[in-house]
């Protein structure tokens, strides 16, 4: 999983999205304008989720506000692999949320820097737990003899000396996901101009929306679906 992350600073509203066509797909957006705002004054991320024709819905996304609407988070992950694309996908997602709503509070004091460093450690760590759900998953990867089906086996997958997970007869699990990260985080001056930071793995893409003005990338572009954290390639986007 090689990850990016940059920082922005404009007015306008961010979206990710992943898959599309007859696959389905997530998307997760929010606004960062002043004027944008939700219920009760506070912002109002959006997201969904359609399943194709494919037989598992692969692809899953969240969203979070923290507890002053300081901190406003949109997230996509295409997973990939049928079942274990699912497994990945919403092991991410849950993670995710469950990290963020920890820090619920907490969260609206991170600096920027903080933030830079927090999110791919926090991506290092969906990695590891997506790993252990494909060693715990208990399902059939022993075929019977002669059928070519699958039938449950109470032997373990295991991790190889690479890093591999591998089913009981030494075949390695495919499957994963990528993984985009939008965070908004609210200037308390709303005549000044916002910040976004970004975080991802894999080609789900982030776009800035400004009110005026052209989108622009938010993501850096990886070409792997592969959950290990290899480098962090920091970039400066200014939006005008």
């Amino acid at each position: 999983m090689s990850d990016g992350s940059g920082s922005a600073r404009g007015t306008g509203s961010a979206a990710a999205g992943s898959g599309g066509g007859s696959s389905g797909g997530a998307a997760a957006a929010a606004s960062a304008a002043s004027d944008s705002k939700g219920f009760g004054g506070q912002p109002l991320p959006v997201g969904a989720s359609r399943k194709g024709a494919k037989q598992w819905q692969e692809d899953s996304f969240f969203h979070f506000v923290s507890v002053h609407g300081v901190v406003v988070i949109g997230g996509v992950f295409d997973g990939h692999g049928g079942y274990n694309g699912l497994v990945a996908s919403t092991t991410a997602r849950d993670f995710s949320v469950s990290y963020f709503d920890k820090y619920k509070e907490e969260c609206e004091a991170w600096s920027e820097k903080e933030w830079n460093e927090r999110l791919p450690a926090l991506f290092s760590a969906m990695h590891a737990a997506i790993r252990e759900k494909f060693v715990n998953e208990k399902t059939g990867d022993a075929k019977t003899p002669g059928s070519g089906a699958a039938t449950p086996t109470s032997a373990k997958r295991y991790v190889d000396e690479k890093g591999i997970v591998r089913s009981p007869s030494a075949d390695p699990i495919h499957g994963g996901s990528t993984g985009t990260m939008v965070v908004f985080i609210r200037n308390s001056d709303e005549s000044q101009p916002q910040t976004i930071i970004t975080a991802n793995v894999g080609d789900s893409t982030a776009l800035f929306i400004p009110l005026k003005g052209k989108c622009d990338f938010l993501t850096v572009v990886c070409h792997t679906h592969s959950m290990l954290p290899r480098s962090q390639r920091l970039q400066r986007l200014t939006v005008h």
